[in-house]
């Protein structure tokens, strides 16, 4: 059987406008279509066995996500502005506080 006679697959994904120019631009100045990218990709991870890149946060955006999510799933109020600040103050016994 010859390559072109191989069955196909069709992939279709959505993607953010936006996105989606910026990498043909980047791909047309490398002389490749999406298509051939894709399918390089797809090579590469059945001939490697793995996705060939780290797709790992680094530890930076890890801490800060948990520390995000512990602040959400704490009783600690978010305080948007000086007003919220006071009313936080007033509600919990903290009747002066200095300006």
């Amino acid at each position: 059987m010859t390559a072109s006679a191989k069955k196909k697959k069709r992939i279709q994904v959505l993607i953010d406008s936006d996105l989606y120019d910026d990498a043909n631009e980047v791909l047309s100045d490398i002389g490749i279509s999406q298509s051939t990218l894709i399918n390089v990709l797809l090579k590469k991870v059945v001939a490697e066995g793995r996705v060939p890149f780290d797709l790992s946060q680094s530890k930076r955006d890890r801490l800060s996500f948990e520390l995000h999510k512990a602040v959400q799933d704490s009783d600690i109020p978010i305080i948007k502005d000086q007003k919220e600040v006071a009313r936080y103050l007033l509600e919990n016994g903290d009747d002066s506080y200095d300006e």
